[in-house]
């Protein structure tokens, strides 16, 4: 654990959360730290403290420095007997950083014993090669029924330090997998197309924590599905390997969507593949804002450098025609 204290905000000119984050990165760059910076990615919690306030963060070194907050600022005094909710909310977050400590470091105390060396030297030799474990997210089960399924992380599929997208092989039949974490996703609408062959098959979305041990992840989901060989219809569209039918054939996927009562939303070229197969297939891959017809919203922040139909706006209802407007976009 890292902690700044400051007697205020402010003072010394600096925020003490944005104070704690250099202090980590100052600490896991030293040379006494090199042999757990190659075991793990030094997972740390970091405590910001300002008078009466406190805030608890998590950082990560896996090929940068990555701290997030993992509550806001907390005001820790408690004045009257009308405080209690405050008061428990406190000593809940105490109690929770407290046991995380512990089980932090023995993980880490695990870790330093028997975990896995990373080579500077082999990063990336070897795409099909599991990615060192400071690279990855911890998660790697999923459920198949009742059945635990572990996994091995290959590569990240996103190319922006956000990604949340994985190749991924399974260890018992080297199955192929794509694992990816969200907070929203249009889950039935991925099955549904994904039997009817116009995405690939959805093969897992709940809870990350499918052991009882494991921890909580609050409402952030994993969702595993089958990896397609092919090209995102950006990369297609660039190599010139865009089929003659795939307006049509795209035209037609969506068509089923709507049939069976959903709508997608986010109809643009990276959620949209062409499979590598002899007769190439329209396969659509992001089900994140993908809904039921008068349910699913678009979400708050949408980007206003994206031409989008008109009548979309953050939290107003997707439509059938936004879905059809831009599917003439493409």
């Amino acid at each position: 654990m890292i902690e700044e204290e400051k007697n205020e905000f402010g003072d010394g000119g600096s925020d003490p959360s944005t104070q704690v984050s250099f202090s980590f990165l100052r600490v896991y760059s030293q040379a006494k730290a090199e042999q757990l910076r190659n075991k793990c990615c030094c997972p740390t919690f970091l405590i910001a403290h300002a008078g009466p306030w406190l805030a608890v963060l998590g950082g990560v070194i896996s090929s940068r420095c990555i701290v997030q907050r993992l509550t806001d600022y907390i005001w820790v005094p408690v004045h009257s007997v009308g405080d209690d909710r405050h008061y428990f909310r406190i000593a809940r977050v105490l109690y929770a950083l407290k046991e995380s400590i512990d089980r932090l470091e023995s993980w880490t105390q695990h870790v330093m014993k028997s975990g896995e060396t990373f080579d500077t030297k082999s990063l990336h030799s070897n795409p099909s090669s599991p990615l060192h474990p400071r690279f990855c997210p911890t998660p790697n089960v999923y459920l198949r029924g009742d059945t635990r399924v572990t996994f091995e992380y290959l590569q990240p599929l996103e190319r922006y330090p956000s990604c949340v997208t994985y190749l991924a092989r399974t260890t018992e039949d080297r199955h192929k997998v794509v694992v990816k974490f969200v907070t929203e996703y249009g889950n039935e609408a991925h099955h549904m197309m994904g039997e009817a062959g116009y995405a690939p098959k959805l093969l897992y979305y709940g809870p990350i924590n499918v052991d009882a041990d494991m921890p909580s992840y609050g409402n952030l989901r994993m969702v595993v599905m089958d990896y397609v060989d092919g090209l995102m219809l950006c990369d297609a569209k660039e190599k010139r390997k865009v089929p003659p039918d795939f307006h049509s054939d795209l035209a037609e996927a969506i068509q089923k969507l709507h049939d069976e009562g959903f709508v997608f939303g986010d109809l643009r070229e990276p959620n949209i593949m062409i499979t590598n197969d002899d007769k190439p297939k329209v396969q659509l891959i992001d089900f994140n804002w993908a809904g039921k017809k008068g349910e699913a919203r678009y979400p708050v922040s949408i980007s206003r450098s994206i031409q989008w139909p008109e009548g979309v706006q953050g939290l107003e209802l997707i439509d059938e025609a936004h879905d059809k407007a831009m599917l003439k976009f493409l």
